[in-house]
């Protein structure tokens, strides 16, 4: 059903639609609905679970017309909440004379609660049936503390913005799609995994990770706003995602070797020096056209930036320097790349020797919740740490059987060449460090053989082209015939060769080494074969957290950038990076869309978890002078209750109220108690 645009972000998206893509805009209205229903259930799964209404406040009533329920909401609207599937309803204050009435079809592990996309408003006016966030955050708004009225309202903004982009995407991914299963159909493919597979014959593994990265329509698998990309017009957003056009042409921009700060790879190469091996016509324009402005080329790096970088944030943020002939931006010179489904990182087109690059930008917008900028740190630790996991992983056999680390090969970022003095002019130097910075990665193919597909852990819960169900419920089928087995029995053995993937990497990292990856789905590659997961790609390890002390009792030398946030001292920060990036947003997906595609029991799921942890943990403590450090670490990862990151909350309240956690219930506390699972042999 088609809807006509609420806020003035879908208005601008449709009007510009209209003037620049017409097919599209036919589209685009009966995507709205789809949006903001996607949307409003995933703000009111975290309004709820980080208690944005006090507790004592809250009442539960059963959906039944002719009890209270039926009384307060009347007959109309308790129809649509259990229509739209409530078997209860959350009764929540807003003010003395308000009430907001929530359909609750179930609840899950930390504290995951489904709610209808429709909600009744309870005024001493009457009722009002309310199915827009954006309306729902204004009327909301009395909730908020005077102190952080500004900071509702932002949030309101971005929670518009995600909704007109994500109906964008929706827009974009439905058309591909059915390009798609047309294609499927031409070849014979019954699922999305055949399909990959197929076409994976005629190019290389990063095609195939980008074609999968464009069928992810929602974003983020937690966050209400996965779609926000604050700042950038409608056009930008068609342009520079890899569900929309998906084309992202980088900039080259030279900036004078004095004022760079260059971490190289390990053959000391840095990495203007590696793109230029790639790309020597593309450098050889550059150098001729610093040579046409009367400048050495020999005394600038040329580096490639993220388009939007180039035309909004570099020349307001860099407006002295590019005075001054310490930046120069080089329009004419770009670079083809393709963005992934982080948008900032992209993946260009193969070089001199056939090989793709993958550079990650820096990126000055607000994507879900952080401006997409690059710290100096960054710069300098990323490939220092891939080269301490790519040697962990040669001395631990067991883990390079089932993971490797896609390796940050060189950083850049902007500096200062005074040498002994502060980097940056004060009041700026955060943001001049941080604007003018790229990571260069190696590319997906050389982990991938022949017959098997890489595909980002968030694609895996994309919808198919070719069945409408997941491509990980494709996947499961494609094992399941392969193999000649029941589906059920197939979803059991795909979760279970999955953690037998990912929990003895990321536990053996954390307890032996003090490292724990931020392994959500966006950073985890599965590599599939006939359906099954055999083999990790682990990549952009910004986010991970290093234990000084673990890594120095492994004999691990590590020099991190001073002021690092990624090195830290305490266990717990190890423990609460594993539980959130590990549990919360990467297998409790997996748990949750198998039961729903399967019927697989999320209570038998999570005790296979726990029994796959426990496998680890055994092993560990077998290893010398560890039996106290993994003792300790299981005692951490099944305790009662988790810490989990609030992130509406954090935005609700502003910049100024940092990282906010509360404690959730821990699925593998009630599983470390239970029954054990009978493994089934595949």
């Amino acid at each position: 059903m088609a809807a006509v645009p609420v806020t003035d972000e879908e208005h601008r998206m449709l009007a510009h639609l209209a003037a620049h893509h017409p097919e599209r805009a036919a589209a685009y209205p009966a995507r709205l609905p789809r949006a903001a229903r996607g949307t409003m259930t995933r703000l009111l799964a975290a309004l709820l679970r980080e208690e944005v209404w006090p507790s004592a406040g809250v009442r539960t009533l059963a959906a039944d017309p002719s009890g209270e329920a039926g009384a307060l909401l009347g007959r109309e609207a308790l129809d649509v909440l259990t229509e739209e599937g409530a078997t209860g309803v959350l009764l929540l204050p807003v003010t003395d004379g308000t009430l907001l009435a929530v359909g609750v079809i179930d609840r899950s592990t930390l504290r995951r609660t489904r709610t209808t996309p429709t909600v009744c408003l309870i005024t001493a006016n009457g009722r009002e049936l309310v199915g827009h966030p954006v309306t729902l955050l204004t009327a909301l708004t009395p909730l908020a503390a005077p102190g952080h009225r500004r900071a509702w309202q932002e949030f309101t903004a971005e929670v518009a913005d995600s909704v007109a982009n994500l109906a964008l995407s929706h827009t974009n991914v439905d058309l591909r799609s059915e390009a798609l299963a047309a294609t499927a159909r031409r070849l014979g493919a019954r699922d999305a995994g055949e399909l990959l597979a197929l076409l994976g014959r005629d190019t290389d593994a990063d095609d195939i990770n980008l074609l999968a990265d464009g069928l992810c329509a929602e974003g983020h698998n937690i966050h209400p706003c996965g779609r926000v990309r604050k700042g950038m017009l409608p056009e930008e957003n068609h342009l520079y995602a890899a569900e929309n056009a998906g084309r992202t042409g980088l900039r080259l921009v030279a900036v004078r070797t004095g004022h760079t700060l260059a971490t190289p790879d390990p053959e000391g190469r840095e990495a203007d020096e590696i793109l230029a091996g790639h790309f020597p016509a593309l450098y050889r324009h550059a150098r001729r056209e610093l040579t046409d402005r009367g400048l050495d080329p020999d005394g600038f790096r040329v580096y490639p930036v993220h388009p939007w970088q180039a035309d909004h944030t570099i020349p307001a943020c860099y407006a002295a320097q590019i005075a001054e002939g310490t930046v120069v931006l080089l329009p004419d010179a770009v670079l083809p790349a393709r963005p992934t489904a982080s948008v900032r990182s992209v993946v260009t087109e193969p070089g001199a020797d056939g090989r793709r690059l993958v550079v990650k930008t820096s990126l000055d917008v607000l994507l879900t919740s952080t401006r997409r900028n690059i710290s100096p740190a960054s710069t300098r630790n990323g490939p220092a740490v891939s080269r301490i996991l790519t040697e962990i992983f040669a001395a631990e056999p067991g883990l390079a059987r089932r993971a490797r680390p896609v390796r940050e090969l060189a950083g850049l970022s902007f500096a200062s060449d005074s040498p002994g003095g502060p980097e940056l002019e004060p009041g700026r130097g955060d943001a001049l460090r941080r604007n003018l910075s790229l990571l260069l990665r190696e590319d997906l193919s050389s982990h991938v053989a022949p017959g098997e597909s890489a595909l980002s852990g968030c694609a895996l819960f994309a919808r198919s082209p070719v069945t409408g169900r997941t491509l990980l419920a494709d996947l499961v089928v494609q094992y399941a015939r392969a193999r000649d087995i029941g589906h059920l029995e197939a979803a059991r053995a795909v979760l279970r060769d999955y953690l037998g993937l990912l929990l003895p990497v990321t536990l053996t990292l954390m307890v032996a080494y003090g490292i724990a990856l931020e392994s959500h789905l966006q950073n985890t590659v599965v590599v599939f074969r006939d359906g099954r997961p055999v083999r990790l790609l682990l990549r952009d390890f910004a986010g991970m957290r290093l234990h000084a002390g673990r890594l120095r009792e492994a004999g691990v030398a590590f020099d991190p950038h001073p002021g690092s946030v990624t090195v830290i001292s305490d266990p717990a920060k190890l423990h609460d990076r594993f539980c959130y990036a590990v549990l919360r947003a990467n297998v409790t997906e997996f748990v949750g869309t198998l039961a729903e595609e399967f019927a697989l029991p999320e209570e038998e799921s999570w005790r296979a978890t726990w029994e796959e942890a426990e496998r680890a943990f055994a092993e560990l403590a077998g290893r010398p002078g560890l039996a106290l450090r993994a003792g300790a670490d299981r005692a951490a990862i099944s305790a009662p209750a988790l810490r989990q990151k609030m992130f509406v909350r954090m935005r609700l309240e502003g910049d100024a109220a940092g990282e906010l956690y509360q404690r959730v219930d821990n699925p593998l506390h009630r599983a470390a108690g239970a029954p054990s699972v009978a493994a089934t042999d595949h």
